[in-house]
């Protein structure tokens, strides 16, 4: 993954402290095979180490898609896969802080109505506040 000066700037962060939600900021301006292939090995590791420590509800994901500007279908097909596997094990992804181009890649797709998508990560915080009874986040 072509990461901005850091290889670990995209790593996950707690955005509460009772673990019900995190988020990843993506780090690429361009989200294609190569970033979505390492997404995809993050989240199923994250997943995997959340389910043996967390016998609770696996916590919400959301990535902050901030530096994005580039969206091929390879990286959108990454982004479906990482809500499946997310959704088999009872949680789900949600995108945030889009680019006008990223945005309009899932509309056309009509991929926007599998996500929950939120203008900005602000925005993300506050819907997790507003429905920390919710279990999966509806998309």
């Amino acid at each position: 993954m072509k990461i901005q000066s850091r290889p670990d700037s995209a790593t996950f962060r707690r955005v509460f402290s009772n673990s019900q939600a995190y988020a990843m900021r993506l780090t690429c301006n361009r989200f294609d095979r190569a970033e979505g292939i390492e997404l995809l090995q993050k989240i199923e590791s994250w997943v995997s180490i959340n389910a043996m420590v967390n016998s609770q509800q696996m916590p919400l994901l959301t990535l902050d898609m901030q530096e994005v500007d580039f969206l091929d279908s390879n990286g959108l097909a990454a982004l479906l896969e990482a809500r499946r596997i997310l959704r088999s094990h009872g949680s789900n992804l949600s995108l945030c802080s889009l680019q006008v181009s990223v945005k309009l890649i899932l509309e056309i797709s009509k991929s926007d109505r599998a996500f929950a998508i939120f203008d900005s990560f602000d925005g993300f915080v506050a819907y997790v506040e507003a429905n920390q009874e919710v279990e999966v986040m509806a998309a």
